[in-house]
């Protein structure tokens, strides 16, 4: 398996078919890898038809070492995966479903959040390109538009004695997708009314994740943070949550080192909450 980035050996870019792992279903390469990275992205898997890129992007590691960087994706997900039970509904040939596989062995165990942080703030960042204002981060890994959802990212890793061993960071980005079954998600077309091309968005968020990647590599963290921070859904705002005991009203403090959401209640104390353990309410 592949090491660190300051490990790896730049080679000229180049495009795999999932013909390496056979499923019957691709038929021509879609996607070119970016002009401006090193790594993120130079190596494309390419499956048109699959479950999940973040399943498939095991599966592949299970089979053969992958290059830092490697990037699996898909024109049509259809069992695509959300935070714990959730299911990420996607239309085909509409939107972005994709996974980068990193080797952040860096990072020790207890840091495993700042990889939600760097993802985020990349994707978050190259939206604001397209649309200035109305842009958040809803803790932990979801990106909001006003009140509806348009992107989110589930990242998956193996941690080997205390640190990260390997990470698969999988991103759900609805682009050109104008109709949905519920009304909570929003487009990249419906807020800016028209077409994106997908190639060139993508291109823009492999390079933003790698300049991000680099920056925490090197321990370079604190601005993306404090962006992550500036930026979350419903931060200081009074609102309403609910958790395994209680609906409450609170406020949104920031995320602890842990990554665990800190909510001030109404009584003046703040309680941390991981993943699951809290919802929003209103």
């Amino acid at each position: 398996m592949f090491s660190a980035v300051s490990s790896i050996v730049r080679k000229p870019p180049y495009l795999t078919t999932s013909t390496l792992y056979p499923s019957g279903k691709s038929t021509k390469l879609r996607y070119l890898p970016p002009i401006d990275t090193r790594f993120i992205g130079q190596h494309i898997i390419y499956e048109a038809v699959c479950a999940s890129t973040n399943s498939f992007s095991v599966q592949c590691m299970a089979e053969k070492d992958l290059p830092e960087g490697t990037v699996v994706i898909t024109d049509y997900q259809y069992r695509g995966r959300g935070q714990g039970d959730r299911v990420w509904h996607s239309e085909p040939y509409k939107n972005l479903t994709f996974s980068v596989v990193l080797y952040p062995t860096f990072l020790a165990a207890q840091q495993i959040f700042s990889l939600n942080i760097i993802t985020t703030v990349a994707i978050k960042s190259v939206l604001s390109l397209y649309i200035p204002n109305g842009l958040y981060i809803k803790w932990p890994n979801d990106i909001y538009y006003q009140e509806k959802k348009l992107g989110g990212i589930l990242i998956e890793n193996v941690v080997q004695r205390r640190n990260l061993k390997a990470s698969v960071i999988g991103i759900g980005l609805n682009v050109n997708q104008t109709n949905f079954t519920f009304q909570t998600p929003t487009s990249l077309s419906l807020i800016c009314q028209r077409h994106n091309s997908l190639q060139g968005l993508l291109a823009q968020l492999l390079a933003g994740l790698e300049h991000n990647y680099l920056r925490l590599q090197a321990q370079d963290i604190t601005l993306l943070k404090s962006h992550y921070l500036k930026n979350m859904y419903w931060i200081h705002e009074i609102r309403t949550f609910r958790d395994a005991h209680h609906t409450f009203q609170g406020m949104i403090k920031g995320v602890d080192a842990a990554g665990r959401l800190v909510i001030e209640q109404a009584d003046g104390t703040s309680k941390c909450y991981n993943q699951q353990e809290v919802v929003f309410v209103g």
